[in-house]
C-alpha cells in the first residue's frame, strides 16, 4: 500500500500494477480496503495527515481520463474511499480489479493513488501479464519460495528487481529501466555509461547484479 501512495502524480517507481495468487487475492484485497480506510487524508504539512493531494492540478484530470478509459476497457472499481474535508486537487484512493490485459493497463501509467489489481494461478501467466507491458522501470516481487523468487528475479523484464521489498532508489545501485522506460542508468559506477543496460536485483538482505550488461 505504501509503495503505491507515495505517488502523488510525480514517482516514477510507485507501485501500480498488483498481480496476486488466486488464493490469496480475496484475503489481499480485504487487507487493502482495511488499511486505506485507517488512513487519514489531509493537508500533508497537517500533524498526522497521511496522504495529500496530488502534486499538480493537471494530474486531477489526466486520472479522470484514464479512470474513464478504464471502466470502458472492462475495469470494475471496488470502493473509493473519500473525505470531503480534503480539497481539489486531493484524488481519493481506488480500487479497480482488472483482468491484468486491458490496453490502458499495459500501456499507460496511473499517477495516483490508483491500485490495479489482477490475479495469477501459475508463475508463468504472473510473469507474462508482468512483462506484457511497455514499461519496464522496477518490479517487485514478494513470496517465500526462494526458487519462485529466484524464477522472477532472472526472468523479469525489468531495469530493478525487488525481492521481498518495494521498487526503491539507493545511490550504490544501477537506477533506470529497459523498454519504453529509458535507456542508461543513473547511479552507482554504471551510471557514468549513458547507453548501459544492466539488471539490478535487490533484496531486504543486501543486491546484486546480474552477470549481463549491454553496453554501447
Amino acid at each position: 500500500m505504501a509503495s503505491r501512495l507515495v505517488n502523488g502524480g510525480q514517482s516514477c517507481i510507485a507501485a501500480k500494477r498488483f498481480i496476486i495468487h488466486k488464493s490469496l487475492y480475496k484475503q489481499f484485497k480485504k487487507s487493502l480496503e482495511l488499511a486505506l480506510n485507517k488512513k487519514i487524508y489531509g493537508n500533508p504539512f497537517s500533524e498526522g495527515a497521511e496522504l495529500g493531494p496530488l502534486a499538480h492540478k493537471r494530474f486531477h484530470s489526466l486520472l479522470d481520463e484514464k479512470i474513464k478509459k478504464l471502466k470502458q476497457q472492462g475495469g470494475q472499481s471496488v470502493d473509493f474511499f473519500k473525505n470531503p474535508s480534503v480539497t481539489y486537487p486531493f484524488y481519493p484512493p481506488q480500487i479497480w480489479e482488472v483482468n491484468g490485459k486491458e490496453e490502458i493497463c499495459l500501456n499507460e501509467e496511473f499517477f495516483g493513488p490508483i491500485f490495479l489489481l489482477s490475479s495469477f494461478e501459475s508463475n508463468q501467466e504472473a510473469l507474462s501479464l508482468a512483462n506484457s507491458s511497455c514499461f519496464a522501470l522496477g518490479a517487485s516481487v514478494w513470496g517465500e519460495d526462494i526458487n519462485d523468487l529466484k524464477y522472477f528475479a532472472s526472468q523479469l523484464d525489468a531495469g530493478m528487481v525487488f525481492l521481498n521489498d518495494w521498487v526503491k532508489s539507493d545511490p550504490a545501485i544501477p537506477f533506470g529501466g529497459a523498454k519504453e522506460s529509458g535507456f542508461g542508468r543513473e547511479m552507482s559506477c554504471w551510471g557514468f555509461l549513458e547507453m548501459a543496460r544492466i539488471k539490478a536485483v535487490q533484496s531486504q538482505k543486501g543486491f546484486s547484479l546480474n552477470s549481463l550488461a549491454e553496453v554501447d
